[in-house]
């Protein structure tokens, strides 16, 4: 021990330091421990909960809200999020069954469907009489019906 020089003591003294330290804290640490109070513990409890209660009866809910829970709760007549818009002369579902759109190309402004296996450009009549291209988007077309001028959206299918 005679050989160690001045800064490797500093450093066992330092390292010695923390280990009693750490032990020190231990063991104070499990002497401290306390067991609570049940019966205060309880009142707390139990105050807590009073208060509360007063408090909650206070916020009672406005009409407003009472409106908007009774319309919340109530049934839908139409499903909104369907993609039917429910505006007359727009959407009839049994006219979307006879049209297949499956494909979408785009040349130079020009926007082309493959409605039912054929093509056909904004403005043209379908291979069914009475309907006509009136829409072409990516994912879906608008076709609109001559006869009685309704309007319903065809998704494309991939």
């Amino acid at each position: 021990m005679g050989n160690i020089k001045l800064r490797q003591r500093i450093m066992l003294g330092l390292v010695a330091f923390t280990v009693l330290y750490g032990l020190y804290t231990l063991i104070s640490s499990k002497m401290k421990i306390a067991t609570p109070d049940l019966k205060k513990r309880t009142e707390e409890l139990q105050s807590f909960i009073q208060q509360e209660s007063v408090g909650m009866t206070k916020d009672t809910p406005s009409a407003l809200d009472l409106y908007v829970i009774r319309r919340a709760e109530s049934g839908w007549s139409r499903n909104p999020f369907s993609g039917q818009v429910g505006q007359a002369g727009i959407g009839k579902p049994k006219d979307a069954a006879l049209f297949s759109y499956t494909g979408y190309v785009e040349l130079a402004g020009h926007r082309v469907a493959v409605i039912n296996n054929i093509e056909y450009p904004v403005g043209a009549p379908l291979d069914k009489e009475g309907y006509f291209v009136k829409m072409i988007s990516p994912a879906s077309v608008l076709i609109e019906n001559i006869t009685d001028k309704t309007e319903f959206e065809v998704p494309i299918k991939e």
